[in-house]
């Protein structure tokens, strides 16, 4: 499964609400935004040679507070370039 970037526009519902029933574990990672200082193929990696793989949600922080992203369509593209080239 790919990474999620939700939209800071279409998140509704979610925007700033507590994201109850999904906490971080072994399949679920949390990240607040993509960085050139997140180290995002090591997780990638990770869920690769985990047997049930895992999603890595871009946009909500660790707290499981929705934050979304500017353009996710960008962010989508930034993470395959990064995962692709390294």
């Amino acid at each position: 499964m790919p990474p999620i970037c939700p939209n800071k526009t279409d998140i509704g519902n979610i925007k700033q609400q507590k994201l109850s029933n999904m906490t971080e574990n072994n399949r679920i990672e949390f990240k607040r935004e993509l960085t050139d200082d997140l180290d995002i193929e090591k997780e990638v990696i990770a869920f690769l040679n985990y047997k049930e793989g895992g999603y890595i949600f871009i946009g909500i922080d660790k707290e499981g507070h929705a934050v979304g992203v500017d353009d996710p369509d960008s962010c989508m593209l930034k993470l395959k370039d990064r995962i692709k080239n390294n």
